[in-house]
């Protein structure tokens, strides 16, 4: 890094590559964001880490502040590894969010979707967390289907007459419908 900043001292000159890093460490936006990653992660974080972070902008086309909505959001979370950041980020980059209004968008949907799927589950008593399966096919009934949380709880309803309710039994009933 301090290379990267002064010039390697035994080649007398900068890099292309190093300038462009330089110049980028050195705007006003790239600092914000590295002083909300260091108060996010709660501690200083070294000159490799910033050289990481500084790839995945520009390997994923994200922003500087999804970056430090990133490393944010996954502090509420209790998950402050550069690893599982950067998943969470390429995970953005990959569904097409790149911009801070697209994640907080995808975000909101999810987890409004997420607590619809919690309360498909209550009704149907399980305790678990669902499968990518039960996943896609709660998804094609708000999706494809078009039905409300309501009208897929009332068919959740229709299984307390069975031993062992299952996704696919109230998918009949909604398919059905």
């Amino acid at each position: 890094l301090k290379d990267m900043l002064y010039g390697n001292r035994d080649e007398g000159r900068i890099t292309g590559a190093e300038l462009g890093m330089n110049e980028q460490m050195s705007s006003r936006e790239y600092k914000d964001m590295f002083a909300r990653v260091e108060k996010a992660v709660g501690r200083v974080i070294s000159g490799s880490e910033m050289n990481e972070i500084l790839l995945w902008i520009n390997d994923f086309g994200v922003s500087p502040e999804v970056v430090a909505f990133a490393f944010e959001f996954c502090a509420e979370r209790k998950k402050k590894s550069l690893n599982y950041v950067e998943a969470v980020i390429r995970n953005w980059s990959n569904e097409g969010y790149r911009t801070i209004e697209e994640v907080q968008e995808y975000i909101g949907y999810l987890e409004g979707r997420a607590g619809d799927y919690k309360r498909v589950f209550r009704a149907l008593g399980f305790t678990r967390n669902w499968t990518e399966e039960e996943k896609r096919i709660m998804a094609g009934w708000f999706d494809n289907m078009k039905f409300s949380i309501d009208t897929v709880l009332e068919a959740c309803s229709k299984t307390s007459g069975i031993s062992s309710p299952n996704i696919n039994y109230v998918n009949r009933i909604l398919e059905n419908w």
